[in-house]
């Protein structure tokens, strides 16, 4: 499918509930972007599938690759397409056809044409608002990557890999801001295997953070706290030990400690 061209995005979208789920918006429009505008035949493999306005090929590996979205959130946002009835899927045992629903109804093409020969307008006026339109959704697109944090995908990874620390039992919008901020400073960090490294290597392996020398957990709240995170980064909770060597005890393991060799020494003397 040609990248030229453009598509509609209805206002009334707005109203669907889908803008307030990030991921099931971002799927959506690329629905949209991915459709194709005019039937045509397309090779999958050594078979040729026909396709009409408004379908497309669709592999749910690919899209996970084309967007930063795990497999399991595009099988979630197919589902719920589904049942809001904006799509339809026919599958077979390679490939999957995706219809989008009454795409005649809104993206049809000359809506435009029959509205100019009612009205006087100038050659110029549609050409720029066509322009702009254009701009806008090259620019919605090249943004979405960057701009929409997967936040249950890392707060999944951060139970996954750190069962020890404390879980996450509310996620408000601040706690939001804060990871949304950390994952948009850093490319490196729009990954979910960024986040995987950095609990494992970071976090884990740290007995500060980790709660192995000191009366104190680090909970994902806190870890994402623009100078507790810097910190760490910066290697300040480092074991000082250093690898393999054993943790230091804490202040409380130190005088239990001390309380028995204490009584040991005096059963001895006796």
């Amino acid at each position: 499918m040609s990248d030229s061209g453009w598509v509609k995005l209805w206002r009334k979208s707005t109203d669907s509930g889908l803008m307030q789920n990030p991921d099931l918006w971002l799927f959506w429009c690329w629905c949209l972007l991915k459709a194709t505008h005019k039937p045509k035949k397309q090779m999958v493999g050594f078979q040729v599938v026909e396709l009409q306005p408004g379908q497309f090929v669709f592999g749910r590996k690919k899209a996970a690759t084309e967007l930063p979205l795990s497999e399991q959130t595009v099988r979630t946002c197919v589902k719920k397409l589904e049942t809001l009835q904006n799509l339809t899927i026919k599958s077979t045992n390679k490939f999957s056809i995706i219809t989008i629903v009454n795409w005649d109804a809104y993206q049809e093409i000359n809506q435009q044409d029959n509205q100019q020969d009612n009205q006087q307008v100038t050659s110029s006026q549609p050409a720029a608002n066509h322009k702009q339109e254009v701009k806008e959704c090259k620019n919605v697109k090249k943004n979405f990557k960057d701009s929409l944090c997967p936040h249950n995908e890392i707060i999944n990874l951060y139970h996954e890999t750190l069962p020890e620390l404390p879980q996450v039992k509310s996620w408000n919008d601040a706690s939001k801001a804060k990871l949304k901020t950390r994952w948009r400073e850093d490319p490196e960090r729009q990954s979910l295997d960024w986040w995987r490294s950095f609990f494992q290597e970071q976090i884990r392996k740290s007995d500060f953070l980790m709660g192995r020398v000191k009366d104190f957990n680090a909970t994902l709240d806190w870890i994402v706290g623009p100078q507790n995170f810097q910190k760490i980064l910066n290697g300040q909770y480092i074991n000082k030990n250093g690898s393999g060597g054993k943790a230091p005890m804490s202040p409380k393991m130190e005088h239990n400690l001390r309380v028995a060799q204490e009584f040991i020494n005096a059963a001895d003397d006796e």
